[in-house]
């Protein structure tokens, strides 16, 4: 994703612009936090590890708005979050960075 336009949610947010890379977070009970993040080098891996907590899962616990995942950002994943844990509410926390 091509960085175009920074965002207030910590020190290295952007909106999406074009693809720069790809990663996935997948949902893991083996992991220490429940989450493992990965790296895929723009898709040009078709497999990796997982990288370490700090990397990745520490910004998301602290940020991530609904079970440590950006849903502020992406009106989809925020359906799917309602479906699921019931009606979205941002924090207040958030609702402080966002506004203008």
């Amino acid at each position: 994703m091509k960085r175009s336009a920074k965002t207030s949610i910590a020190e290295g947010g952007y909106f999406e612009g074009r693809r720069v890379g790809l990663e996935a977070s997948v949902k893991d009970s083996r992991q220490k936090d429940g989450w493992a993040c990965y790296g895929f080098e723009n898709g040009a891996l078709k497999s990796a590890k997982a990288f370490p907590d700090a990397r990745c899962h520490s910004c998301h616990e602290a940020h991530g708005e609904v079970d440590s995942v950006f849903v502020q950002f992406y009106p989809n994943l925020r359906d799917t979050a309602e479906l699921k844990f019931g009606p979205y509410v941002r924090p207040a926390r958030s609702r402080a960075l966002h506004s203008s």
